[in-house]
């Protein structure tokens, strides 16, 4: 897997998101992951997929605006072995080796203590620099 297709020159671990349009649980978890983003040195980006670029774009103003945002390609879908749901939340090292996938809406006091434990686990601790 190549890191490009994460985040460019990672040097800290990332966490991704998928989300669709029209999804009222990836805008949830979406809150959560910018909370991370905003204590803890970690990239974080949302994924779009399941519909055209420009809708895709227009849904980004339901999430936090601080989080990067790309659109899912064939080449990504392949790596992550496809997303059967969304959201779905991935644990990336900063090599850009996929660790864990979790399909499914987390809540939210979960998702940031595993977001943290994974962050800890990376060696990457701290808030952003």
């Amino acid at each position: 897997m190549t890191q490009s297709i994460w985040i460019d020159n990672a040097t800290h671990p990332t966490i991704a998101l998928v989300y669709q349009v029209g999804c009222r649980w990836c805008k949830k978890q979406a809150q959560d992951l910018a909370k991370l983003s905003q204590s803890h040195s970690v990239n974080t980006v949302l994924i779009g997929m399941g519909a055209s670029s420009r809708d895709l774009k227009t849904e980004l103003r339901h999430f936090p605006s601080h989080l990067s945002a790309k659109e899912a390609n064939r080449e990504l879908l392949t790596q992550i072995k496809g997303v059967e749901a969304v959201p779905t939340t991935l644990y990336i090292s900063p090599q850009g080796e996929l660790i864990y996938k979790h399909r499914g809406y987390i809540p939210s006091a979960t998702y940031l203590q595993v977001g943290r434990d994974y962050i800890v686990s990376k060696g990457a601790v701290g808030a952003p620099q």
